[in-house]
């Protein structure tokens, strides 16, 4: 397992998702939702799930879809990856 850091930016629409399917579908489909998507993110993170190369973009970024939100992920050599959500 390989550790991340998310952006503020992927931390605030983290809350917003989980405020959003709490509202709409409760607490136990909340947890549900929230462990697919960081399964998801662990997979891209440990380079273990198919992902899109969009190193045209930024050099050895990469994009995979996490049910229905797309995580971006730039592995780091001797750091943390850093993720963030679009």
């Amino acid at each position: 397992m390989k550790n991340y850091l998310l952006t503020a930016k992927a931390e605030g629409d983290l809350r917003s998702i989980i405020r959003y399917t709490r509202k709409e579908w409760g607490d136990t489909q909340t947890r549900r939702y929230i462990d697919k998507l960081e399964q998801g993110i662990m997979s891209l993170t440990d380079g273990k799930s198919a992902s899109r190369d969009i190193g045209d973009l930024y050099p050895n970024l990469r994009m995979k879809k996490c049910e229905h939100h797309y995580v971006f992920c730039l592995p780091r050599e001797n750091d943390p990856s850093l993720l963030n959500s679009g």
